[in-house]
C-alpha cells in the first residue's frame, strides 16, 4: 500500500538523512501520492515517531504508513546502517513535509529549507541513474 510511496522518496530521504547531522531537514512531499497510496480511503496522514537503534521507540501500535516508513528505511542497506548508528524523530506534517532530526547532533539555529517536487525527482533520477552505471 505504502511501500511503493516509500520507496519513491527513499533516495531524497538518504540524502537528507545524511544532511540532518547539521541541521533539521525538511522534504515537501505531494499529496496526491498519499491519497493514491491509501485507495480513496480517509486515512490520519501524520505521524511523529522516533527510531533508535533501527527499532520504533514511541510505537507499541503504528498504522500502515508508518510500519511501511520503517520498513523501506529498514530494508536499504545505506538507510538502515545511519539508523544503526544515530537516533533520528521523523515528523510528517498535514501538509505533507516530512522533518527529520538527527537527535544525536546539537541543532543548528538556521531555519531548513524544504525540498520542492522538481529537486525530489531530479535527485531521485540522479540516484537511478548512479546504481543502473
Amino acid at each position: 500500500m505504502f511501500i511503493q510511496l516509500w520507496n519513491k522518496y527513499l533516495p531524497v530521504i538518504k540524502i537528507l538523512l545524511k544532511r540532518s547531522a547539521g541541521t533539521e531537514q525538511t522534504l515537501s512531499m505531494n499529496k496526491t501520492d498519499f491519497e493514491r497510496a491509501a485507495g480513496g480511503k480517509k486515512l490520519k496522514h501524520s505521524f511523529k515517531i522516533y527510531i533508535r537503534d533501527c527499532k520504533l521507540e514511541n510505537a507499541p501500535k503504528q498504522s500502515q504508513l508508518v510500519k511501511q516508513f520503517h520498513t523501506a528505511l529498514i530494508e536499504d542497506e545505506i538507510t538502515k546502517q545511519l539508523l544503526k548508528h544515530q537516533d533520528y524523530q521523523f515528523i510528517l506534517n498535514n501538509n505533507f513535509q516530512l522533518l527529520i532530526r538527527n537527535c544525536n547532533t546539537v541543532p543548528v539555529k538556521n531555519e531548513p529549507k524544504p525540498l520542492d517536487q522538481e529537486t525530489i525527482n531530479s535527485e531521485a533520477n540522479a540516484a537511478e541513474h548512479d546504481t543502473v552505471s
